[in-house]
């Protein structure tokens, strides 16, 4: 009877649901004939109405009371107008520019618009220029919006940013107000502004035969109004850049009554990335079929960021982050031969090595600073010969190819060596697949 009543059976525990309703439309065409080419457009809207709403349930019954899942917070919708336009211009036979410019508006926040300008050079039939600027944004998620806050005790002591330093003449007339523990306020922030970026990019792409073609792309990427989440120890840090955030009590302490420091999402600075992208395809024949061989690559020159603008960027790249991860260099490496019927591809992934996080206590004597590169290979076979059949076999990670050891722990779990954002711990899997077309 005392485990009857101690069920939670019939207990909803996530009750979520999204919803999108779309309606868009577009026209292209061709205005005029110029002395290059045709003056060609194209133009469009775009309608939606979203809405999402979260049931939580931890609270609905005693068995699963304060159990640490998402707040609830009722339904919530948005609705999202746009309108864009692009123009292709010849402005000779050897060079081409784009225009676009796109207009959006978001009921819960407001309106924003973003060009993009776009040009191509071919000076000659192996060789091709091209270039581009453009504006961007990410609005923010009905989650980082309206999540329900929430009240709790900063961990640890903190000292007031205000009156500590001014001693015995803080309220109440002593030194308590250098190590208080008030409580911290997070959630959601439905005074958020959507990011914005400018990004621009410059390349080439080299065709020298039929049978190779390469290209190279110099790319930055500017990020402004961040959305990120403060933790209460980052406002006490700064608390000039937020005074509105302390929130001090009826006696003017943050930890008296009614007193709280305001933590949780806000527009902060942004970041910087800057790379390069390369490519190298090539194809031929062998023996008696013919193969295709490529590698596609994107190195990582730097990712700086920062949360206020009074502060040094801090670099990210090729360093551990707990947020993200920016190893200096990632690519994927084919080899494709066919014969017949038959078809077998060969793929390699690799990514770089990066720093690793420093274990908290005593480090090891033989800790060693760099996560170590992950390079792993893939295998499939394709037989088409039978009619309107497609069978296909596969081995994922070939040489079942462990992750490299890091001293982060994965979600917290002590000891899991190895990190999601870079590696597979499976090992190796086999795959089969069949197709048959009607």
């Amino acid at each position: 009877a005392l485990l009857d009543a101690a069920r939670a059976n019939g207990t909803k525990l996530f009750g979520g649901e999204a919803n999108l309703k779309q309606f868009d439309g577009a026209i292209t065409g061709e205005i005029m004939q110029m002395a290059a080419g045709p003056l060609a457009f194209a133009a469009g809207f775009d309608y939606r109405k979203e809405s999402y709403k979260f049931a939580d349930g931890s609270t609905a019954t005693q068995p699963v009371y304060q159990a640490p899942f998402d707040a609830d917070f009722p339904e919530v919708e948005r609705t999202v107008k746009a309108i864009y336009a692009e123009l292709s211009v010849p402005l000779h036979k050897t060079l081409e520019a784009s225009l676009a410019v796109r207009r959006d508006d978001y009921s819960d926040f407001g309106s924003t618009t973003n060009p993009k300008f776009s040009v191509k050079f071919n000076p000659v039939k192996e060789m091709l220029f091209r270039g581009s600027y453009g504006e961007g944004f990410r609005a923010p998620s009905f989650f980082q919006l309206y999540t329900a806050q929430g009240d709790a005790p900063v961990p640890g002591n903190i000292a007031d940013p205000e009156l500590c330093p001014l001693g015995p003449t803080a309220p109440g007339a002593d030194l308590s107000v250098c190590a208080i523990r008030p409580l911290a306020r997070s959630g959601g922030n439905s005074t958020l502004k959507p990011e914005t970026s400018e990004q621009w990019a410059v390349g080439f792409v080299f065709e020298p035969t039929t049978n190779l073609t390469m290209s190279m792309d110099w790319w930055t990427v500017m990020r402004e109004d961040r959305i990120y989440e403060l933790t209460p120890q980052q406002v006490v840090a700064n608390y000039t850049t937020f005074p509105e955030n302390l929130v001090r009590g009826t006696n003017g302490r943050l930890d008296g009554p009614g007193g709280f420091i305001r933590a949780g999402f806000v527009n902060a600075d942004g970041d910087i990335t800057r790379g390069v992208d390369l490519s190298l395809q090539g194809t031929g024949k062998m023996l008696n079929g013919k193969f295709t061989a490529g590698i596609d690559g994107t190195y990582i020159h730097t990712f700086k960021s920062r949360i206020f603008n009074t502060q040094p960027y801090t670099e990210f790249a090729g360093q551990w982050s707990s947020r993200d991860l920016y190893p200096r260099w990632k690519h994927t490496a084919s080899f494709v031969y066919s014969t017949g019927p038959w078809s077998t591809s060969l793929y390699q992934q690799y990514t770089d090595s990066y720093k690793d996080e420093r274990p908290v206590g005593v480090v090891p004597q033989d800790f060693s600073a760099k996560v170590k590169s992950y390079v792993v290979y893939h295998l499939s076979v394709n037989y088409t010969g039978f009619k309107n059949l497609t069978l296909t076999g596969g081995i994922k990670n070939l040489f079942n190819e462990d992750p490299p050891f890091t001293a982060h722990n994965l979600d917290f779990a002590a000891g899991a060596g190895w990190d999601p954002r870079v590696a597979d711990p499976r090992g190796r899997s086999y795959t089969a697949r069949v197709a048959y077309r009607f």
